[in-house]
This record gives structure tokens, sequence and C-alpha cells, in this order.
């Protein structure tokens, strides 16, 4: 899978669901409870992706950098986490930020 395809991938996510959000007020919890696992997971690990910069155990430090509107995503994350659904590894995407890193290096 090509790094183009990847962050194209995930941009595409991203937006799916700020179409669910379209005042920008945050993602309603209800509507993220709803998806699956699998669903799920892939706009977790997008955002991971596309803002490689945040960090999971951030969400509630004002000096985290996370966006409002994230904000319910990633504490559906902890939810899933701490119910058992996800695995250390799901809840904190390294191997997708590093990815997401990856593909804004500058090529020489």
């Amino acid at each position: 899978m090509t790094f183009i395809y990847m962050f194209t991938h995930a941009i595409t996510i991203a937006q799916s669901l700020l179409f669910y959000d379209p005042e920008g007020q945050g993602i309603k919890p209800s509507l993220i409870k709803k998806l699956d696992k699998r669903v799920f997971l892939e706009a977790w690990r997008s955002v991971a992706f596309l803002y490689n910069g945040l960090h999971p155990d951030e969400i509630d430090n004002p000096d985290g950098g996370w966006p409002k509107r994230l904000k319910p995503l990633a504490r559906e994350a902890f939810r899933r986490f701490e119910i058992g659904e996800f695995s250390n590894n799901e809840l904190y995407c390294y191997h997708e930020a590093m990815k997401g890193l990856e593909a804004r290096r500058v090529k020489s």
C-alpha cells in the first residue's frame, strides 16, 4: 500500500466523520458507540495517521492539543479499551502515527 493511498484513505475517513458533525461541536458519542469495531478502529487509526502529534493520554490535558471535535472519538477509544474490546496496540496506534510521519517526510 502506498503512502499516498493511505493518506487519501485516512482523509476520506476523517471527512466522513466530520459529515456527522457539520456544526463542529464534536461527533455525538451515541453515533460513535454504534460503529462496529472494524469501522471504529479504522477511524481511530486514521486520526493517529493524520494527527500523529496527539497522544491518547493527553485527551483531558488542556495543553494536549486535542481538537474539541475529536475528543468524543478518543473517549470512545478509551471506553472500548476499558471494556476489553481494544488491545493496548489498538488504543495506542503507534504504527499508524509513524506511517503518517513517514508520509509527510520529504523524499530527496
